[in-house]
This record gives structure tokens, sequence and C-alpha cells, in this order.
């Protein structure tokens, strides 16, 4: 992190002629106490106006990112030290943000959030008054995760299911080799997607079925079961047109109840009599040739993966030793110790 202290606005020009706001607004008129998310040259900053003429520019790109920036602002800047560990993991959190939506949540906790969770831990409630709070503020812990890692969900079926075709109509270019020969995905192909705001990572993995043809497959076929553990929601596709198999009953039986998870019908532009499963899972129809069903998918994904959103405002827990701290004095009941701790 870097602090720009101007005696004058004139001085602090290579602000402008450096930085450049995601937002498009100008550094040196920005009101005290905002937070601007940029470029300044390759580098992603978060650039902070702390005072009229005081600002902090904070980056992730090392040693050489900082002497770089150093060297554009000239003899105005120096190195700071002093930030919190819950400042300096907000700042970090802020440069991993993918979106605008998850961006606005972390910048909502710099601006006040967390100081007024801070504030009311330390004022005059008891611990059973204050338990709720806690309690709710542990609740977001996984909301929170995801501000800045997506939400992972595994695409699994049989060989020639569809599932690369699938995914490649749902990222828009192509990540996987399609091919009209059952198994040719030997191995998971990742790609990530950004949809109304959220960040979500597919993972499209090996054809599962009862016997691998190779030691290659296998080894596809083994790391396709760690990705649906490793997922926070499951996507079978079924070839509509092969119909509901022993197979795929196996397979959806296999995915945890946890995990959130549906049918995907897919290849439904091809004429056939077979009609998808009752009372299984959801089951969402779907063509990769016509697109049909893509925003149905898309949508059950973010409803039933984050089917609760909080406020803005909300106090989130971000920083590893503030949830630690939280989660010990919820089984001390020791209020005090909690105060002293994320007081620190």
């Amino acid at each position: 992190m870097l602090r720009v202290t101007a005696t004058t606005l004139a001085d602090a020009a290579p602000l402008q002629s450096h930085f450049q706001s995601a937002g498009g607004r100008d550094p040196n008129t920005a009101e005290v106490g905002s937070i601007l998310y940029g470029f300044w040259g390759a580098e992603d900053v978060v650039l902070t106006r702390c005072e009229d003429l005081v600002w902090e520019v904070c980056c992730h790109g090392g040693d050489a990112a900082v002497s770089r920036i150093a060297d554009d602002l000239g003899g105005v800047t120096q190195p700071e030290s002093t930030a919190t560990s819950v400042d300096e993991c907000l700042q970090s959190q802020l440069l991993k943000c993918r979106t605008l939506r998850t961006a606005k949540f972390l910048l909502a906790q710099q601006q006040g959030a967390i100081s007024e969770f801070i504030a009311r831990v330390n004022g005059d409630e008891t611990f059973s008054e204050l338990r709720p709070t806690l309690e709710r503020f542990l609740s977001w812990q996984t909301f929170a995760q995801h501000l800045t890692e997506p939400w992972r969900v595994a695409v699994v079926g049989q060989p020639n299911a569809g599932k690369s075709s699938l995914l490649n109509a749902v990222v828009g270019y192509e990540r996987s080799i399609v091919f009209d020969q059952p198994g040719t995905t030997r191995d998971r192909v990742e790609a990530e997607v950004i949809f109304d705001g959220w960040p979500f990572q597919f993972v499209d993995t090996a054809g599962v079925r009862n016997e691998a043809r190779d030691e290659i497959e296998a080894v596809g076929v083994a790391a396709a079961r760690v990705s649906i553990l490793d997922s926070e929601a499951c996507l079978l596709v079924v070839d509509s047109s092969h119909g509901w198999t022993a197979d795929d009953a196996a397979l959806f039986a296999a995915i945890p109840s946890t995990h959130a998870r549906a049918i995907v019908w897919n290849k439904v532009d091809l004429a056939a009599d077979h009609q998808p499963p009752v009372g299984v899972g959801p089951v969402i129809q779907t063509s990769a040739v016509t697109r049909s069903g893509l925003d149905e998918l898309l949508n059950w994904l973010t409803e039933t993966i984050i089917p609760d959103v909080p406020a803005v405002s909300e106090p989130l827990p971000i920083s590893a030793s503030m949830i630690e701290a939280v989660e010990h004095a919820l089984k001390t009941q020791n209020l005090e110790e909690l105060r002293r701790t994320i007081s620190q």
C-alpha cells in the first residue's frame, strides 16, 4: 500500500493522469472517504481518499508494482504499514472481486459496516442480547467467501450426454473438445461465467460410466467424482434422445444431498419419445444447439445456490481472525475476550 500526501491538488496531478477509475470518477474531486476501484496501467488498484490531500493506493502486484506506482507519483508517496488486519483483509479481498456487484458488498464493509459491528459488540448489550447478532454475522460465511471466489458447479453425466456442448453454449466459446464420440472429454475443463453479477465456475468433467475403457479415462472419471464433492452445485446432463437410464439414476443418487442438484434434460432439439424422470429432482430441458433452456438453467443456479442475499450494509465475516473470535465467543460465552480480540 502507498500513502499519497500532497501540499496542493496540483501536487496530486499524477493521480489523475495515471489512475483510471472503473466508474469514471476523479480521485482529486471524489468526496473524502470515497473508495474507488480502477486501474493503474495494467495493475488493478483500490484508491481511497482519506483526507482532502491524502490518498491511499493499494495494489496486489508485489514490490515491483508498488515501485512502479511510486515512480509515477514522484515524491508524494510513502509505504503505509499501519493498516489493521481487518483493513488489510478488506483491501486484499477487494482486489479479488470479479464483479461490481460483489465489490459493493466489500466496499460497504470498508465504509463502516464492520466498524458498526465492532462498535455494537463493544456496546452495553449483554452476551445473551448480543448472541443473535453474532450468530447472524457467522451465518453469512459462505456468502462472504464467494464474494471473491466463484461458486463451483460440476457438470457431470454419461459419455456423450452433451456436457461439453452445453458448457460451450453457456460460456459462449469452446473450452471443451466436442466430438460425436463417447468419452471425448477425458479430463475436467473449467470456465468462469458471470451471471446476474455473481461469479460461477463450471467444471466440465469426464463422462462417468460403470467401466472406464482405458487408464486415461479412469483417471478422468476419478477427477469427475472429486469435482462433484468440491462443488456447491451439480448438474447431471442426460441425453434426452436416449432417455433416463439406471446409470443416470445411480449417478444422480451419488450426488450429495447437501448440494444443489438438477437434471439437465439435454438435446431436446432432437426428436425423441423419451420423457424426463418424475419425482427425482428438478428437471431443466435444454439444447446447446438452439440455446433453449439456458436462461432457465442459470436462473435456477442463482436462486438455488444464493437463495438469500444480505443487505449491502450487513456486516459480513470477511476476516478469518474475526470469524475465529466470534465462534470462540459463542462457545465460551466470554464477551470480554471477544471485545479485546476484535478491537485489536
